[in-house]
């Protein structure tokens, strides 16, 4: 798994740096030797509905999108309470993709400022987008939000799935900092977690927006207004991709392949192309 330079910069913006991934972390200790993810000595007899899963060799599988989603994804619940749900995800999904094109200019600095080694600028800039997300901000939380659209049995069970994960996942969190030498009080573990899930959202965003979207640089450079030297960087930054990634490319891939043709445009030329590719 790759540490991606989003994630990195978001969480790192409240002074706190992203935990490394699998092949950086220290050793763990084997599964047997944990404690249980649920809390108390023993297992349930029975296995109930759960949203925690672990690896082979014990490591919790952190989600890639929020518990709170994951949570009604594996719920029984009825088409109408589905329903209202999706409704409200859709909701925050459209104001988390505007916020994220409106300020699309911040994300490439972040861009710039990490590939360059730069972490200081780079918490600058990542603290100024997080002030953009107000607008989602200022909804509440997700489960606030989902929570009333479920009838009361569903409510409990929401509740217990999204808790029984989030326990799961600062006891993960502690298990990592222990390995590294450090204590760190739940709470920073908990604030950390909720940043990394912040910068996942953030991540999905992007990609639902411009990365999942072919792009035909080609078709697209014509009508951005780029100086002979810009639409030259351009096509051979696009064609070298090209060549070495074929159709394998990954979405982080993509990714910084955008981000290296935005930091040759100026501001009005990423707008332009920004559009260009959603409309594509």
């Amino acid at each position: 798994m790759r540490r991606d330079w989003m994630a990195a910069v978001i969480v790192s913006a409240a002074g706190m740096a992203a935990p490394s991934v699998a092949q950086d972390r220290a050793p763990q200790p084997p599964a047997s030797a944990q404690p249980p993810v649920a809390g108390g000595d023993s297992q349930p007899e029975h296995a109930e509905l759960t949203i925690v899963e672990h690896t082979a060799d014990g490591q919790l599988k952190r989600l890639e999108i929020p518990a709170e989603e994951r949570a009604v994804q594996v719920m029984d619940l009825e088409p109408a309470e589905r329903g209202r749900v999706e409704k409200v995800l859709a909701e925050r999904a459209l104001v988390l993709d505007e916020i994220l094109l409106k300020n699309f200019d911040l994300l490439t600095k972040m861009h710039t400022a990490a590939q360059a080694g730069n972490a200081a600028e780079a918490r600058t800039v990542s603290g100024k987008f997080l002030t953009k997300l107000e607008r989602l901000t200022d909804r509440g939380r997700l489960e606030d939000e989902i929570r009333p659209e479920l009838r009361l049995d569903h409510q409990q069970e929401f509740t217990r799935l999204i808790t029984e994960y989030r326990q799961a996942l600062v006891k993960q969190a502690a298990r990592e900092a222990k390995a590294e030498g450090k204590e760190i009080q739940p709470q920073v573990l908990a604030d950390r977690e909720m940043r990394r899930g912040m910068a996942r959202e953030v991540q999905r965003s992007y990609d639902r927006t411009i990365i999942d979207k072919p792009v035909e640089f080609d078709a697209l450079l014509p009508g951005l207004g780029l100086k002979p030297e810009q639409e030259s960087k351009v096509r051979n930054l696009a064609a070298e991709f090209a060549q070495s990634h074929k159709d394998q490319a990954t979405p982080a891939q993509r990714r910084d392949l955008l981000m290296q043709i935005l930091q040759e445009l100026d501001l009005d030329q990423r707008v332009k192309l920004i559009k260009a590719i959603r409309k594509g």
